[in-house]
């Protein structure tokens, strides 16, 4: 009777359904985050200088950016059990193809396949867990989904580190193919495959009310300024902490630590922002990451670079779960899927302008200036925060505990 009862209120997603998507996200954040630090060093390996890389990690991620709303629309005709299993296979590909390239371009291009199988795997699951019917299952589902996937983004970059360290890197990325390609054990539990609402009817309604929409507006602007920031910690801020000689197990442990604080954050996210409103924490979370930044090239040691790290991650913590509620409170329930494709896109585009923007300016300042740019990119946040007064609490908060 319970079971029978929790899968109608689920929509029809079974607790097997669920137990495959938790097992599968683990195992794809576990090969892709625990990688990605190490992708840098991969490229610095063959010659890469700081600026090319700069600009390969922003062609790179150009990819999924592209692809997000296509790969949306794809999950209707093939269902969410292909396209994860599509993903799981390219993200195999590419970071088996990564680690035994001997030319950098061939990395580049094994590095899209692998950044285009975690952007299916990722809609692929939201899809799932979307069609689930009751509200408080639905953030439940979401929550263990975020948890169990950033156990996998802190024990990745600490575990491929110490692979790096005790063998090699052509390894771990063979390592990682090889968890990644597992993950489709968790996807054969699958039973039936869900529907998304017609993302071509729905895209057409959005768009003419979007200039006009200044929620959505002010949601989009900050996870772009955020993710434009903050998406140094997997490019620049790892390839400093190598520059200034530390080993690719102490690099990991630093990530793994900044995982860590956002994981801490993540759990407590509707609390905090009962206490402080959606404005506020964002505003806290920004102001805190300027001296996280800006304090790195003058300091030194595991201790004082640990704090930045961690202080570090705790912006994130709010940045990504909160501008989702604000994107999905901005609009009407059945908008939902394209306005967070939206946020998909935004995300991705600062992300990708962000070793873009590094490189020129490691090219002509060096590392170290990559730091204190970071930190103005966060004081921008912090500043348009403050002047964005409106559009933060529209709507019902989907990150408020129920």
């Amino acid at each position: 009777m319970s079971t029978q009862s929790d899968q109608t209120a689920s929509g029809g997603v079974g607790f097997r359904d669920l137990v495959g998507i938790y097992v599968s996200g683990f195992c794809v954040e576990l090969a892709i985050q625990g990688t990605q630090p190490l992708s840098v060093l991969q490229l610095a390996s063959l010659g890469a200088s700081p600026s090319v890389i700069g600009v390969l990690l922003a062609i790179t991620g150009m990819v999924p950016m592209f692809f997000a709303l296509p790969l949306g629309k794809l999950v209707d005709r093939i269902g969410t059990r292909r396209l994860a299993m599509l993903g799981t296979a390219l993200c195999a590909l590419g970071l088996f193809g990564f680690g035994t390239s001997t030319t950098i371009w061939l990395l580049v291009v094994f590095l899209m396949f692998s950044g285009l199988g975690y952007a299916s795997t990722s809609i692929a699951y939201q899809s799932l867990l979307a069609g689930i019917e009751s509200r408080r299952k639905q953030l439940e589902a979401f929550g263990w989904l975020s948890t169990t996937s950033a156990i996998g983004q802190t024990l990745g970059p600490a575990i491929a580190g110490m692979i790096a360290d005790w063998s090699s890197l052509p390894l771990v990325f063979s390592l990682a193919a090889w968890v990644a390609g597992m993950s489709v054990i968790g996807l054969l539990g699958f039973r039936r495959t869900l529907k998304t609402p017609d993302t071509a009817r729905l895209e057409k309604g959005l768009q003419k009310s979007l200039w006009s929409n200044r929620a959505l507006g002010v949601a989009i602007w900050t996870i772009f300024i955020g993710s434009l920031a903050l998406s140094a910690r997997v490019s620049f801020l790892p390839l400093y902490f190598s520059h200034a000689g530390y080993s690719a197990t102490q690099i990991g442990v630093l990530v793994s630590v900044l995982a860590a604080a956002s994981i801490v954050i993540r759990s407590r996210i509707g609390t905090l922002v009962e206490w402080f409103g959606r404005r506020t924490l964002m505003l806290i979370a920004f102001l805190i990451s300027f001296p996280a930044f800006a304090l790195i090239p003058w300091t030194q040691g595991m201790m004082a670079w640990g704090f930045s790290a961690g202080v570090i991650g705790i912006s994130v913590g709010v940045l990504y779960p909160l501008t989702m509620a604000m994107t999905a409170s901005a609009v009407p329930a059945e908008q939902r899927g394209f306005a967070l494709g939206l946020r998909f896109t935004a995300l991705r585009f600062g992300s990708t302008l962000c070793p873009l923007v590094l490189g020129v300016v490691a090219g002509v300042g060096g590392l170290a200036a990559t730091m204190t740019v970071t930190a103005l990119l966060c004081a921008v946040g912090a500043f348009g925060c403050g002047m964005a007064r409106a559009g933060w609490d529209t709507g019902t908060p989907s990150v408020r505990k129920m």
